[in-house]
């Protein structure tokens, strides 16, 4: 039912911009291939305006359930998340769900809270 990844970040580790930017092309590179070998379908990099928050930006993967599990658990992704942990705080990949998935997601949340209403 998982068909998108968010992989999310916070601020650069300070004084070491530099290389949080490398790590970052690094990301755009890794999805950019995976996009063109079909591992994934799409790839967004949302950049968040300042607001005092933990989230900076975001990059939203989508594609088939499947795939995206194989990618997100390939020893690149292993990789990049390490090296994106060590530059940028507050990094991380998690499932997520869009489209026809939220509501289906909707209707089970649905069904469970009138079941646990009685």
């Amino acid at each position: 039912m998982y068909n998108a990844l968010f992989i999310g970040w916070g601020t650069p580790v300070r004084g070491r911009e530099t290389q949080a930017n490398k790590v970052f092309g690094e990301w755009i590179e890794l999805l950019g291939t995976q996009m063109s070998k079909g591992q994934i379908v799409s790839f967004a990099p949302v950049f968040l305006q300042a607001r005092g928050s933990d989230l900076q930006g975001f990059f939203l993967v989508t594609g088939d359930e499947a795939k995206l599990n194989t990618f997100a658990r390939s020893e690149e992704v292993r990789r990049a998340t390490t090296r994106a942990q060590l530059i940028v705080d507050n990094f991380g990949v998690c499932d997520a769900l869009t489209g026809d998935s939220v509501a289906k997601q909707m209707a089970l949340w649905n069904t469970s809270a009138a079941e646990l209403s009685k």
